[in-house]
């Protein structure tokens, strides 16, 4: 599952490779789930606004999610709903912005967003049945830069495991 899956395509193009295993992608604006109707249509894929769905049937083997948990405050309904929806062996990764990155505070945060902040979302993950697996940082470069030199992404590779530089946290929670 997706969860906060905007218009679809991430989890489309998922599910394109993989037909034999379901997907579903959900999301709370229901103009991008129309989108996502509109624009992809598999049968191993389904797109709802309906985010109670998510723990309706608790058999995900993997929840991922990008740039969803900065929007949501406190995080206590997306840890609940992610985790009644996660089978027993179950993993939500998810990836936010880095609030401690200088760019992504400077250029990316908008005044209605929350900074996620990884040790309260892990504390507080406690209490809904989800374990820490591990925490790592990546994207250095802003997503505006479409092509940069092997040399820029060999030294990615080395600087982006900095917490301050980073532009993005993913953590990997397990139920």
């Amino acid at each position: 599952s997706l969860y906060g899956c905007c218009t679809g395509g991430i989890v489309a193009s998922i599910a394109k490779n993989f037909p034999c295993i379901n997907f579903y992608g959900f999301d709370v604006e229901e103009k991008f789930i129309s989108f996502a109707r509109q624009q992809f249509h598999s049968a191993n894929l389904q797109f709802t606004s309906d985010v109670s769905a998510l723990s309706s049937n608790p058999k995900n083997d993997l929840v991922y999610s990008i740039d969803v948990l900065h929007h949501i405050d406190p995080y206590d309904i997306a840890l609940q709903q992610v985790s009644q929806s996660l089978n027993k062996t179950g993993h939500w990764l998810l990836i936010e912005p880095n609030s401690r990155n200088f760019y992504i505070n400077l250029l990316q945060r908008r005044p209605h967003e929350t900074n996620f902040v990884p040790h309260r979302f892990i504390m507080k993950s406690a209490a809904h049945h989800m374990a820490f697996v591990s925490k790592t940082y990546m994207h250095l470069w802003p997503s505006f830069l479409h092509k940069v030199s092997p040399f820029l992404v060999t030294l990615e590779c080395q600087l982006e495991k900095n917490s301050v530089i980073g532009g993005s946290v993913v953590l990997d929670m397990r139920s």
